[in-house]
């Protein structure tokens, strides 16, 4: 499990520089929400909890970056990551085709509560512009996100899982 927490962390890192700091993919502006996709593929191997608490420290962490109002994200990743994994866990097999749908209604759900809050404070055109050119590009993004991040972290958690099934290290 530290070796696993240790990767999830560097890899979070890694992504948030790329969603925030250096942007290298991007389409009018818009960069993918790889944080986002990330906390749904970790929970989706770790549970709920760990989806939870993870989204809410990346979320947090991910509200310096955004232009947003502080601590909006943290909630909307942490209910996220607790749902994700609820969903994927109890009721659906952890297959791509179900990662790939929970990232992207995940994307659209969190996209959609910010251009809510956002709106708010504007007028009601904002919410149209907002809907087409940030909202549609970010849940179109979460799909190769969602390919590469699920690989990644399947691969991470089948390596790492049976040496710590056999210490008995978890259950």
């Amino acid at each position: 499990m530290k070796k696993r927490i240790f990767v999830y962390t560097f890899s979070m890192l890694f992504l948030y520089i790329l969603e925030y700091v250096f942007s290298p993919i991007s389409f009018n502006g818009v960069t993918p929400e790889f944080a986002l996709v990330a906390i749904v593929c970790m929970s989706a191997f770790e549970g709920q909890y760990f989806g939870a608490v993870y989204g809410l420290i990346w979320g947090l962490l991910c509200d310096f970056g955004d232009h947003g109002l502080f601590g909006t994200k943290g909630i909307l990743f942490m209910i996220i990551g607790y749902s994700a994994a609820f969903f994927i866990v109890n009721y659906f097999a952890g297959n791509i085709p179900v990662i790939f749908i929970v990232s992207m209604t995940s994307t659209f759900f969190c996209q959609l509560v910010m251009l809510g809050i956002y709106s708010m404070s504007s007028s009601a055109d904002d919410f149209y512009i907002g809907f087409y050119y940030v909202l549609l590009p970010k849940v179109i993004f979460a799909i190769p996100v969602t390919i590469i991040l699920f690989i990644l972290y399947k691969l991470l958690h089948i390596f790492t899982a049976d040496k710590e099934m056999i210490n008995k290290k978890w259950a």
